[in-house]
């Protein structure tokens, strides 16, 4: 209790931190010096199929620099695949800040090639989707 910790979320969590402050050899872009605090978690509840099926991550950003970025735009990389992959479509639904990927037919197929090899879900092809609850929020006196 002396210390620095985060909220806890949810019934489990798993509590990462990330920061650009090295070398970006792949883009060959400058450090902005901001740090990633982030949390993914779930919650036991059996009653609700939806929640016990959802998985929640939150970020919390971090200027570590001296600079004040303007006009910031921030995205989210998702690599949606479910079962066999070549048959997977993908959509967004805007009113409800949502992207989601889906099957494109009824029957979900192993996938065995020469880039992967996965398990499919049969007559039972599943959806995914990823809504975004919140945007993000400034400092105040920033």
């Amino acid at each position: 209790m002396d210390g620095d910790y985060p909220l806890i979320r949810g019934d489990q969590c798993i509590f990462f931190i990330m920061n650009d402050d090295k070398v970006h050899t792949e883009t060959n872009g400058e450090r902005l010096k901001v740090e990633i605090h982030g949390m993914a978690y779930v919650f036991d509840s059996p009653a609700d199929s939806a929640l016990s099926h959802t998985v929640f991550v939150h970020y919390d950003l971090v200027n570590r620099s001296l600079n004040t970025y303007q006009d910031t735009y921030i995205g989210i990389f998702t690599e949606l695949e479910l079962g066999y992959i070549w048959d997977d479509y993908v959509g967004s639904d805007v009113n409800r800040s949502s992207y989601y990927c889906y099957n494109g037919d009824n029957y979900d197929e192993d996938c065995i090639d020469q880039w992967s090899s996965c398990k499919g879900y049969g007559q039972y092809p599943p959806a995914q989707s990823v809504t975004v609850l919140a945007g993000p929020f400034l400092a105040p006196g920033v």
